[in-house]
């Protein structure tokens, strides 16, 4: 398949986190094959190695050597090609009813997925202000409907689509800053758990109106549309990437 090439002339620069994970490397793929340079963060290395990537735990980066690190790093990357978007895809998934969570999983789960984008955002304010640059939060479905069991990465989630219209308020002037909330995604983690459970994939394929659960590959394109095509006015949004699955009503009686 084709990529069709970048709208910009010069080359620019994205800020991906969680970039070694399954969708922050099709992001990273997709990114790359309509000409953006991709500076990666993440604890883990990526399959495909990148020209800029930075390992980093997010739970750490407000601590002074970690923003000393932080800086030079995005030094580095604005100094090749201006960096006029971030994607904040990491997240981790702590899971725990509510006997089970600690505080320490509660604080764990919002430095990561809440503290660390707010970080980024301040870090890259002024790059991103030049060239009316774009934010993208990836959340979750659970931010807004959820189950029990997943307590932290709910609530994490929620404060996460809160953080994506404050930052639109404060900075929608000069970056536009939207929300990509997917249901389930079929990475190699969520396949490996079904490994044992072939049936209960099926189950929960043919939950979602469209037949199907989402790929990594949807989110990319979404991603590559928000900080590549959507207009200015796309601003404050949270888009939900769920197959229809927020749509449907289970009612007991009728099963």
């Amino acid at each position: 398949m084709v990529m069709p090439a970048s709208r910009f002339q010069a080359p620019r620069s994205v800020i991906l986190t969680g970039v070694s994970g399954g969708i922050g490397r099709a992001i990273s793929s997709r990114l790359m094959a309509s000409g953006w340079i991709v500076a990666g963060i993440d604890t883990v290395n990526p399959e495909s190695p990148l020209e800029h990537f930075l390992p980093m735990d997010l739970a750490d980066i407000a601590k002074p050597d970690e923003q000393a690190a932080l800086q030079a790093f995005l030094g580095k990357v604005d100094a090749q090609a201006p960096i006029t978007a971030l994607v904040n895809n990491a997240a981790v998934q702590e899971l725990g009813t509510f006997d089970e969570v600690s505080a320490e999983m509660l604080n764990r789960s919002f430095a990561v997925n809440v503290t660390a984008p707010f970080v980024l955002a301040q870090c890259l304010h002024d790059r991103l202000a030049r060239h009316q640059g774009s934010i993208i939060n990836i959340g979750s479905i659970h931010g807004e409907q959820t189950k029990k069991g997943f307590l932290p990465y709910s609530v994490s989630k929620s404060a996460l689509r809160g953080l994506t219209r404050a930052l639109a308020i404060e900075l929608g002037q000069s970056i536009k800053v939207n929300s990509i909330e997917p249901a389930a995604i079929a990475t190699e983690m969520l396949k490996q758990g079904f490994e044992n459970h072939p049936g209960k994939l099926k189950d929960l394929n043919a939950l979602h109106p469209t037949g199907r659960i989402g790929t990594p590959q949807d989110i990319a394109e979404l991603v590559r549309y928000l900080i590549e095509d959507a207009p200015a006015f796309l601003n404050g949004s949270i888009i939900g990437v769920d197959g229809g699955i927020s749509s449907v009503l289970h009612d007991p009686q009728s099963l």
